[in-house]
């Protein structure tokens, strides 16, 4: 994917595809079953919502949405 290349200096994407533990999820794949959903959050270093590494830095996130950006942008 070309995106990911641009935007994390030529790193190839990786896929993971993992249960969600967010309620709300549910209700809305099942309001919008052929959607797909991205979820994404950010925090401090220490700022652990469920584990001890659940968190995304902000340098992360601002690449995270640039990606997203740019993908939606070539649909």
């Amino acid at each position: 994917m070309g995106s990911s290349k641009e935007i994390f200096e030529g790193e190839e994407p990786v896929f993971i595809g993992c249960g969600g533990s967010i309620p709300f999820m549910e209700v809305m794949s099942r309001e919008f079953p052929t959607a797909q959903f991205l979820l994404t959050g950010v925090g401090f270093s220490d700022s652990n919502a469920h584990s001890a590494n659940e968190n995304i830095r902000l340098g992360f996130t601002a690449k995270l949405t640039s990606f997203v950006t740019l993908v939606i942008s070539k649909l």
